[in-house]
């Protein structure tokens, strides 16, 4: 609707759209740090709903007063001076059906990746700047900053007399050399340890630590998002040949870029991370990446002699590098020393899972996230308290529910009780339960025992579908 409103002339639509994406983009990193770093602490997430709520309604009512205050000579003296300025433009020539289609569908892809760089690198920093709201705000911030910055700087170059279907094919290989190296390029010049040690210990000077995690997001995310945010104002403008369809065509292309988002928010989650991981499900994002801006360039470009079997030949290779490359970096754990032997390790749904043991000491630890949870150290005390004491205070304890599975150790724990017939375990991450396996010895072998019953679930869900079937 804006963009129909505010495009006037066609030699401008470029500039224009990006201005009105960036400053959009702009409003959405000052609403994500209004309100996570201000808003939720100080009234609460329900007030914060009901201020952005209210903020409609005075955005609406203005819109209205503004309506009601231009008088009918007003529009129409605006819409004739339009009319006189479109006139020294040509509309250019309306794309042919199938390349339009073509184009929607490679935005469609392209859309689909951006969320799910945002998805994995999000992932991946929880490792150094934990995951409370601050730090998903700070990633947030800086993602969306990143995408504001495109926006705005893909005016230099939107309206120029140049090919801007190759332009989009030069954009796309440009976002995936950045997403692939972000993250090892961040690893091999910072120590993971000694970063997350550093922040951890700046938690007493505010001001640092928020700079501390902000830098580390956008070391990470800002040049990707950067090259993402000029994508969509680029596809606009190529959409954009005639000013009469503009608002159609820009709600099109706005709606195969969202769509992308949504597949993109819900592909690594529920697909590719327990398959993949998230070093290689970055790395396949970034093949896609590629062969969108091979398969571009090469119909640009393909005609020529000596390129002829370039885009091919770089497009076999980038999946060559996918499918060749050994990628094992894995993600340490708090307190993690290089004598640390690696039990298991894996990217799964929700969280990563990391069971290691400490030859010297014979300490084997499970850590979710970096975050050490269970193990035969001083966590093993919790775990016994919690098995042992409700037994000691109540008198039926036929059954049970524990929520999250962990090492396995309560459970076992509460299964050497045998008054106890039933217990119900609750996890929601299943790379925790096959680790458990590594604990064996500490949970007395639980997972086989068959009073045992291991719900794959959200636990506030289960619990309540569990309440409403009961009732």
């Amino acid at each position: 609707v804006l963009a129909r409103f505010i495009l006037r002339r066609l030699e401008l639509a470029g500039t224009d759209l990006s201005t009105l994406y960036a400053v959009n983009s702009a409003g959405a990193v000052v609403g994500v740090v209004i309100c996570g770093f201000v808003l939720i602490g100080a009234v609460g997430i329900h007030i914060t709903v009901a201020l952005a709520v209210a903020g409609n309604l005075l955005l609406g009512l203005i819109a209205w007063i503004a309506s009601r205050r231009l008088s009918e000579a007003q529009t129409s003296a605006q819409l004739d001076n339009a009319t006189d300025a479109d006139t020294v433009t040509t509309p250019e020539k309306f794309h042919p059906q199938p390349t339009w289609l073509l184009l929607l569908f490679a935005l469609f892809l392209s859309g689909m990746t951006s969320f799910a760089y945002e998805i994995y690198w999000t992932r991946s920093l929880v490792f150094l700047l934990g995951n409370s709201t601050y730090a998903l705000s700070t990633m947030l911030t800086a993602f969306i900053a990143g995408i504001a910055l495109g926006s705005y700087l893909s005016r230099l170059l939107i309206d120029r007399d140049i090919d801007r279907v190759a332009l989009f094919g030069w954009i796309q290989i440009s976002i995936a050399i950045a997403s692939a190296l972000a993250l090892p390029l961040l690893f091999a010049a910072v120590d993971p340890q000694g970063l997350r040690q550093w922040l951890g210990e700046a938690t007493d000077e505010v001001g640092l630590l928020f700079a501390g995690r902000f830098a580390v997001a956008l070391l990470v995310m800002l040049l990707p998002a950067t090259l993402i945010g000029a994508t969509f104002p680029l596809v606009g403008r190529i959409a954009v040949v005639d000013l009469d369809r503009a608002g159609s065509r820009i709600g099109t292309v706005y709606a195969a870029n969202t769509l992308g988002n949504v597949v993109g928010a819900l592909l690594p989650g529920f697909v590719l991370l327990y398959w993949l991981g998230i070093q290689r499900g970055i790395l396949l994002m970034a093949v896609i990446n590629v062969l969108l801006g091979l398969g571009f360039l090469g119909a640009r470009l393909g005609r020529r002699r000596y390129l002829r079997w370039a885009m091919p030949g770089a497009a076999a290779a980038a999946l060559a590098v996918f499918v060749l490359l050994p990628i094992d970096f894995q993600f340490p754990s708090e307190n993690e020393t290089p004598r640390h032997e690696v039990l298991y390790y894996r990217d799964g749904p929700t969280a990563t899972t990391r069971v290691t043991v400490d030859p010297t000491r014979g300490a084997k630890e499970m850590a979710i996230d970096g975050i050490v949870i269970g193990g035969n150290t001083f966590t093993e005390y919790k775990q016994l308290l919690l098995a042992h004491l409700p037994k000691l205070l109540l008198d039926d304890v036929s059954s049970e529910l524990s929520i999250g599975f962990g090492t396995g150790m309560l459970a076992g724990e509460s299964l050497r009780y045998a008054r106890v017939d039933r217990l119900t375990c609750v996890e929601i991450e299943p790379s925790v339960i096959e680790a458990a396996s590594h604990f064996a010895d500490l949970n007395h072998r639980v997972l086989s025992n068959p009073r045992l019953r291991l719900v794959l679930d959200d636990a506030s869900n289960y619990l309540r579908v569990t309440c409403l079937l009961y009732t």
